[in-house]
């Protein structure tokens, strides 16, 4: 099959515009034909399963929107019967979204706390005031946050009676009521204010286990949901036996470049050609949106031929060099192996920009400078989540990977990598940022650089190799100065 069913520049410019679909806020619904209903991800659309955790550019946001829009809710339906989301109403309890929030924003958060409210009495006044009506009270429906915490906290159950009426209504009515919570990092300016705001929802989705009809999803962070005094909850634990890890597999991410590529305007009839002659039927039309054949969404040698029109076969003159179709996830890959849709996405429309073969839309050149812009975007998320995070690569910059324990140990004991954390948190005037995880002291001991180590392999930041030194993937080490032979030139 030759690249001659491919429109160069239309494909080019349909690439370019990927830049546009990383990031997603989760009260704005994405449009259908933008979802990819991922087999692997039924979990995070459960309204049963509380805890959902996922990395930068995984999907958090972009499954909350899917979740809140009722006709995008209709459409999911439609592929995961099993959930039952046709009788499911949802609203935000806490999104990054402040211009259409319904819930309180992060500064009125912080003023009820200021105020003295504790965070479980602040969530269940949110919680019955995003009833609908009829379903929850109508004594706070018109009244300020203020007021409708003062009003929960006057009565010694917390207003448990309003949540079993409301439960009853629902069960009659055969409906359920899933409340998600979003970009809880920024819920509040500080660690602590976050991690007591987060525990209250915790006490939440407990106090709701019982419930036949009310539920809470939770999208979280993984440091989040690696942080001790997050979970200093009673019984925390039965929300955690079922969570939900969103992770994108190689062949998964390329479904969502097909499934983009089927629905764009200027290359859908390339994607139709291409299933004809593959498999002798084209796109279908579903629910205003064109799909792939099933073969081509989930067989990856199938895949693999679709992106060598796009890509080319190799990123060389043979198969040495290796395949671009498994060159580019894995160079985006953190250390458990999973590339973030968004990184992905980035990657490609970079590589569009700087391509300039004239037999494939993308080229090598410009295949691995895409993957240089992704990896400085994530080391800059990296700097936006972990203060410290630059004052641990800094003494590894210029190291050669993979490399023995020994040797990144020595560096961070050279150059007192704890201090120079401790003298980066301790700047850190607003409070925002949570502390290596890991790490009990700040003090430049062994354990302390061990505890460093298992931090960094817990973030998927470093992996162990078979013989037992440690390697960065490209997707941070190239951001980070780190060398490794034979892979992607750091740029000066």
């Amino acid at each position: 099959m030759t690249a001659s069913l491919m429109p160069l520049e239309p494909t080019r410019a349909a690439l370019r515009e990927l830049k546009n679909m990383g990031a997603d806020i989760g009260s704005a619904a994405p449009s259908w034909d933008r979802i990819l209903t991922v087999r692997d991800h039924e979990g995070a659309l459960d309204p049963s399963r509380p805890i959902v955790i996922g990395d930068r550019g995984t999907g958090k946001s972009f499954w909350t929107a899917a979740l809140v829009d009722p006709e995008g809710r209709r459409k999911l339906a439609g592929v995961y019967g099993r959930l039952g989301l046709t009788s499911v109403d949802v609203a935000i309890g806490f999104g990054a979204d402040e211009f259409s929030a319904q819930h309180p924003v992060a500064s009125e958060l912080k003023r009820l706390l200021d105020d003295g409210y504790e965070p479980e009495v602040i969530w269940r006044a949110v919680l019955l005031a995003l009833l609908p009506d009829g379903i929850g009270p109508s004594a706070i429906r018109n009244l300020s946050w203020d007021a409708r915490a003062k009003w929960v906290a006057e009565d010694a159950a917390l207003r448990r009676n309003d949540f079993v009426a409301a439960d009853r209504l629902l069960a009659a009515r055969g409906r359920k009521f899933l409340f998600v919570f979003d970009a809880l990092d920024t819920v509040a300016t500080s660690w602590a204010d976050i991690s007591r705001l987060v525990r209250g929802l915790l006490q939440i989705g407990l106090f709701l286990r019982s419930s036949r009809t009310l539920n809470v999803k939770l999208f979280l962070r993984p440091d989040m949901a690696d942080d001790p005094s997050l979970w200093a909850v009673g019984d925390s634990s039965k929300l955690r036996h079922d969570e939900v890890t969103l992770a994108w597999t190689r062949r998964d991410l390329h479904a969502l470049l097909i499934q983009y590529l089927s629905n764009n305007s200027g290359t859908f009839q390339f994607v139709d050609k291409f299933c004809k002659r593959m498999y002798g039927v084209g796109l279908s039309e579903s629910d205003d949106r064109r799909e792939a054949p099933f073969d081509l969404i989930d067989d990856e040698g199938d895949q693999e031929i679709f992106f060598a029109l796009i890509a080319g076969s190799y990123m060389g003159t043979n198969a040495t060099k290796g395949k671009t179709y498994t060159w580019v996830p894995n160079h985006l890959a953190n250390a458990k192996g999973y590339a973030a849709p968004r990184s992905f996405l980035l990657a490609l429309a970079v590589a569009a920009e700087h391509s300039k073969s004239a037999q494939s839309a993308l080229d090598v050149s410009g295949i691995q400078e895409g993957v240089r812009q992704a990896s400085k975007l994530r080391m800059n998320e990296l700097r936006e989540d972990y203060r410290w995070i630059d004052a641990v690569f800094r003494p590894l910059k210029d190291m050669l990977v993979p490399v023995e324990k020994a040797e990144v140990i020595s560096r961070w004991r050279d150059q007192k990598v704890i201090r120079s954390v401790s003298i980066e948190m301790t700047a850190d005037t607003s409070g925002r940022y949570l502390p290596p995880p890991r790490i009990s002291n700040m003090i430049d001991d062994s354990s302390t650089h061990a505890a460093l180590l298992e931090t960094l392999d817990h973030l998927a930041i470093i992996e162990t190799t078979a013989d037992g030194r440690f390697n960065m993937p490209d997707l941070f080490r190239l951001a980070a100065g780190v060398k490794r032979k034979g892979g992607v030139r750091l740029r000066p």
